[in-house]
């Protein structure tokens, strides 16, 4: 939670898909999957230019395991939410380049 605190989006994905992965059994698990769903967005969006196009698509294959592991998750609003943003930047990054 502290590196996603902190902004530093690329360690906070790691720390909290190495939570899931380390502790599969643990309450917080829907909680780092979401988590590391929006900092996968929020590491996109800060991103140089030719990165971004990589790490949106990075954004949508996290937002897929959230809603495979926890379908009716209660993120599942908000996930959206930043799973919509994330295809249309993609849109955009197409239309522009």
């Amino acid at each position: 939670m502290l590196y996603y605190k902190m902004e530093e989006y690329k360690s906070a994905i790691v720390a909290f898909e190495n939570v899931v992965k380390d502790f599969p059994t643990t309450k917080y698990q829907e909680e780092c999957l979401f988590l590391s769903l929006k900092s996968a967005y929020l590491y996109a969006q800060n991103s140089i230019e030719s990165k971004k196009e990589e790490r949106y698509k990075s954004t949508i294959d996290h937002y897929n395991k959230l809603i495979e592991i926890f379908p009716a998750t209660e993120y599942k609003k908000e996930a959206s939410r930043i799973l919509s943003a994330a295809e249309e930047k993609l849109k955009d990054y197409h239309t522009v380049n």
